[in-house]
């Protein structure tokens, strides 16, 4: 007698309805059933003390684990109540009937939608896995993969017709299985119908509906499904199929929790097949069916606060108006999606040669409106449907793809927004390893499959998709082809007039020269910043403060535009241009060719030629021409961007012509921009001399920009170098740098000016006729020499007012360390301090800003100042400079210096 009691283990990598005993149990149950070659299946009751069930035992495949274990799947365990490591009685079962015809039905109502929709699947599966039946057995099949049924036995019929109602039953090649479904109703005119409608947003009638939450349709959709005033139904958004994603099943409790009830109301104005609710406040595509469940909710006025559509791209404003502003972006946009979606009644997708998909690549600086521009033109196709993916945010960003590629297949006609693409995928650039992440190549993979062919329930490509970026060149270059975007369009800066445009739209009530104003305000402003910007002066101005214009005044003062983030402008202490003494040519050629296109644009844009925006001011190192440049940006409030030599130079390949590229276009975000090259001689040598061939691609790069294919408008260069022959001479032509200004070394009564300015800040008693003896003691000396002949004066007169402040300091008991340079010393009181003082400065207090010295600078001072200088000029030097200006002047019977051989490292 062999033993019958076993141990169950599940096997979790099984599906099927079997169980697996050992050899030994096999070969002694089969003994008796005629030998291990008359069945593949023995059928076996199991039995735990509280219940019997049946199985078919695989004789063909025992186990060779310990004899007491039971094999079985995790499915057949579950339908048969049956635990991992439950002791069972396993006794075999002889003479089993064979059963002719076997009716299973749905377990519950949530199974019965899966069976009904894939009732031959399950069938299949039957026949296939389930050898031996019993009464009231729930069987599990495995549809397709994460798609489950289960279905209970509900009648077994032998061969003869009888019922099996106890025991088991085996199967055979002609058992029938019969998969009971629900019994459809007869479809009669009387009887309503469900169907699939498209929603128009509710704002395009809203004059003529009812307060409330109803769906409405016209009476000729009614009386097709069979409707009538006042029939109460379900609805279900086809936009909330993207939870699918993460549920897997259709299922009647998904339904119910995804759907909501409301009252048929009948409303002429709507197309035929179009339905509207205030729930909708733009196309999508909704299910509605008559007779719903109790269990779903009915839609109320609190629904309505769910519905955030019409934020997906922030408020939106009147097309009109951004097409005033932005020119033929808007109006190309548009063409381009009516043309894709024809209208004919319902959007449907436009098939032609010349196009394969109507994808959209959209491109902007920051602030530019693309955002704005997309919501307008979406305002305007007022049957699609439109989901927005935020690039930007990382966290989870492939689940919201997929979710957003669903939503808007099975709303379509429709249109995804993909915002910051480069984020997403930004462009893999030299030096940098790790640019995309594996999750990042994963989602770029995903966009090309679906790039490739998009379906949606209306067909291929009825879905498009519009992506924004900052640049085309910041997309990575699988993303940028024609084969994902068909159309790529550029959003430009505004200009002067499409700037006054906005504003006059921000400030409606503004007359015309205040609006200007504002422009030359505003000159660099984007849209988003002029919106920024817009609220608080407003609401400045409606609380009477201040005028309109002075708010603005107030509020630019302390705003950083958009485009001027990150970058660095030339600033110093403002100063009028008659305080600048000499350069009186360098001083014409700067205002002629920075400031008065800068401040006149509108005067020069009528100018048929180009204008000359190019000057070179060379001269001797401390001439002033690094001042000049100062002076005149800082005296005309202009946008300035200074480029030292060696920080346009990198150690990797391309790194420094990249340099020059950035430093273009900060200039270009910032135009009106001046571009200040310091020592440029460093930076643009002559090609030839250097046997890395970097200054030879920088060169290029230089001429490209100056004066090449790439554009700088509003970009206005300057240069400055002490050695000029030195700079290649392709960058001097016309068109380039075509004007060359002197700085030279000052003439006596340059150097007159010069030193009765800078001594008159002192208060120097210096008369007219020692002012011109310091002059003509200092020939050839530089401005830059003339200061510091003025600064050591000062210092000496502050070392002798330092030395007068120790000695008084002695007499009174104070160390020396008690005292810093004109300051209070430690441990003393204010009133001694200040009755030290006042031999030095009068009566006037030592705290106050400006002091009336009773000692100054005097010719003594000056002489022991000058004794101790030499200027930085060598006669050599001089000649020199003189040579180059004579070189730079065009007089002839001067040669130029022949440039140097290669330096070569052998």
């Amino acid at each position: 007698m062999y033993n019958n009691t076993f141990e169950v283990s599940i096997v979790h990598t099984r599906s099927d309805a079997f169980v697996v005993a050992s050899a030994k149990f096999v070969e002694e149950a089969l003994s008796t059933y005629g030998g291990r070659n008359t069945t593949h299946v023995l059928p076996v009751r199991i039995s735990d003390g509280q219940k019997e069930v049946y199985a078919g035992c695989l004789v063909k495949s025992p186990h060779t684990l310990e004899s007491f274990k039971l094999l079985m799947s995790i499915l057949l365990a579950e339908d048969l109540g049956i635990e991992d490591g439950a002791l069972v009685q396993c006794i075999p079962v002889y003479n089993a009937p064979c059963a002719a015809r076997v009716l299973v039905s749905p377990l519950s109502v949530d199974e019965s939608e899966v069976v009904e929709q894939n009732a031959l699947q399950i069938e299949s599966q039957l026949l296939r896995h389930i050898q031996v039946v019993f009464p009231s057995e729930t069987i599990s099949i495995q549809v397709f993969a994460g798609v489950r049924a289960k279905v209970a036995v509900d009648k077994i019929e032998d061969t003869n017709g009888r019922e099996i109602a106890s025991g088991c039953a085996i199967m055979s090649d002609g058992t029938e299985f019969v998969v009971a479904t629900r019994a459809h109703r007869a479809v009669r005119g009387d009887v309503p119908m469900w169907c699939i409608l498209r929603c128009h947003s509710w704002r395009l009638y809203s004059n003529e509906m009812d307060t409330g939450v109803f769906v409405y349709v016209n009476c000729s959709t009614a009386g097709r499904y069979g409707w009538n005033d006042g029939l109460l139904v379900g609805f279900w958004d086809l936009a909330k199929a993207s939870h699918l994603l993460e549920t897997r099943e259709v299922t009647p409790s998904f339904l119910r929790s995804s759907s909501l009830r409301a009252i048929i109301r009948l409303l002429d104005c709507l197309p035929d097949g179009v339905c509207t609710s205030r729930l909708f406040s733009q196309a999508s595509s909704v299910v509605v069916f008559p007779l719903p469940d109790d269990n779903i909710p009915t839609a109320t006025e609190k629904d309505l606060l769910n519905d955030n559509t019409s934020t997906l791209l922030g408020k939106r404003v009147q097309y009109a108006d951004v097409a005033a502003v932005h020119g033929n972006v808007p109006r190309e946009l548009l063409d381009h999606l009516a043309f894709w979606f024809e209208n004919d009644g319902k959007l449907t997708c436009r098939h032609n040669g010349e196009e394969n998909n109507g994808n959209v690549l959209l491109c902007g600086g920051k602030g530019s409106g693309k955002s704005t521009v997309i919501g307008a033109v979406l305002g305007e196709l007022r049957n699609v449907h439109a989901c927005v993916v935020q690039c930007k945010s990382a966290e989870k960003l492939l689940p919201t793809l997929q979710r957003a590629l669903m939503e808007g297949a099975m709303c379509s006609p429709s249109i995804l927004v993909l915002d910051n693409l480069e984020a997403l995928a930004p462009v893999q650039k030299e030096q940098q390893v790790a640019t995309i992440t594996s999750t990042t190549r994963s989602i770029l993979e995903d966009m090309l499959r679906v790039f490739t062919r998009t379906h949606s329930l209306r067909g291929p490509s009825s879905l498009v998709i519009i992506a924004t970026c900052q640049s085309r060149e910041d997309v990575h270059e699988s993303l940028r082809s024609a084969f994902c975007f068909s159309k790529v369009m550029e959003l430009g800066a505004l200009n002067r007039e499409t700037r006054a445009q906005l504003l006059r739209q921000v400030f409606p009530d503004e007359t015309d020269e205040c609006v200007d104003r504002l422009g030359k305000l505003m000159s660099n402003y984007t849209p988003f910043d002029i919106m920024k910007i817009a609220g608080p002066v407003k609401r400045a101005s409606r609380e009477g403060k201040t005028s309109l214009l002075e708010a603005v005044e107030q509020a630019v003062c302390c705003f950083t535009p958009l485009a001027h983030t990150g970058i660095t402008f030339l600033k110093g202490e403002k100063m009028s241009l008659s305080s600048v003494v000499g350069l009186s040519e360098a001083k014409k050629a700067l205002h002629n060719s920075l400031v008065l296109p800068i401040k006149h644009p509108e005067l020069f844009a009528r100018l048929p030629l180009k204008i000359r925006s190019g000057v070179l001011l060379y001269g001797a190192s401390g001439c002033g021409k690094t001042f000049m440049v100062e002076a005149i940006v800082n005296a005309e409030g202009l946008n300035c961007i200074v480029v030292n030599g060696p920080e346009v130079f990198g150690k990797y390949i391309g790194q420094s012509e990249q340099k020059i590229r950035e430093v273009f276009e900060r200039a270009q975000a910032a135009a009106p921009c001046v571009l200040f090259f310091d020592e440029f001689d460093s930076v643009a040598p002559q090609r030839g001399v250097d046997n890395s061939g970097v200054t030879d691609r920088v060169v290029n790069q230089l001429l490209c920009y100056l004066d090449g294919v790439e554009a700088r408008k509003d970009v206005y260069v300057v240069a400055a170098s002490s050695r000029p022959d030195l700079i290649d001479a392709a960058l001097l032509r016309p068109g380039r740098l075509d004007r060359a200004v002197q700085c030279p070394i000052p003439s006596h009564r340059d150097r007159v000016e010069f030193l009765d300015t800078a001594f008159g800040k002192l208060r120097a008693a210096l008369t007219k006729s020692e002012i011109e003896e310091i002059a003509s003691k200092t020939p050839n000396w530089t401005p830059a020499d003339l200061a510091s002949l003025v600064s050591a004066a000062n210092l000496v007169l502050s070392r002798q007012i330092i030395d007068q402040l120790q000695a008084r300091g002695e007499e009174g008991g104070v160390v020396e360390n008690d005292f810093a340079v004109l300051n209070i010393g430690k441990g003393e009181s204010r009133e001694k301090v200040e009755g030290s003082l006042k031999g030095c400065f009068g009566s006037a207090a030592p705290n106050e800003k400006k002091h009336n010295f009773t000692k100054r600078v005097t010719m003594k001072e000056v002489r022991e100042a000058l004794s101790a200088l030499r200027p930085s000029l060598t006669q050599k030097d001089i000649k020199e400079q003189e040579r180059i200006h004579l070189l730079f002047s065009k007089e002839k019977g001067v040669v130029a210096r022949e440039p140097g051989k290669k330096l070569v490292l052998q």
